[in-house]
């Protein structure tokens, strides 16, 4: 990388810092059993993360959910085929930071759940997790990534999507749960 990608990414990062240091969200993680409202983020880029993600959010709504998804591509194309809320290149300022108004309503939402279903580093749909307003923000495990995450699913460098989804449907359902 050169050096004026490293300081944009340094300006991103001490950007979102800021914000976070001046804004505070009461979390109020609950359980699975109780959660009613989800929100899932996902990289769009690879195109068998939609099947994947779309199969889970229906599996969720069988569940009694109400899902709302929101990806990001990694391109500067419209995508008016897409069913669901999405975003690009084109809708990011020049710090990575999205501006548009599709993520800031997201990020507003209370979710009871916020499931982050990207394996990748995706500064975009991380800078969405980190100033979400979910009760519980659920993700892969980094050690950079905690002002990103409430809840981090260690994958042990397993890069499929498949396996974080299984995963994170895995750990969201025992956390804070009644004990038997």
């Amino acid at each position: 990388m050169s050096w004026f990608s490293d300081w944009r990414l340094k300006m991103h990062r001490n950007g979102l810092m800021r914000r976070l240091k001046n804004e505070r969200v009461e979390r109020v993680p609950g359980t699975f059993a109780t959660a009613t409202t989800f929100g899932i983020l996902f990289d769009r880029t690879l195109p068998t993360s939609e099947a994947i993600i779309q199969e889970y959010a229906e599996e969720l709504q069988k569940q009694g959910k109400k899902v709302e998804l929101l990806a990001y591509v990694d391109d500067k194309e419209r995508h008016a085929e897409f069913e669901y809320k999405h975003f690009n290149k084109r809708d990011l300022n020049f710090f990575f930071q999205p501006n548009v108004d599709i993520v800031t309503k997201f990020a507003a939402k209370k979710f009871d759940i916020l499931l982050c279903l990207f394996t990748g580093d995706v500064l975009p749909l991380e800078y969405v997790a980190a100033i979400s307003q979910a009760n519980m923000r659920v993700g892969r495990y980094a050690d950079d990534k905690v002002h990103c995450y409430d809840l981090m699913i260690d994958t042990l460098a397993n890069e499929d999507l498949k396996y974080l989804v299984k995963q994170a449907d895995h750990f969201i359902k025992i956390v804070n749960a009644p004990r038997k």
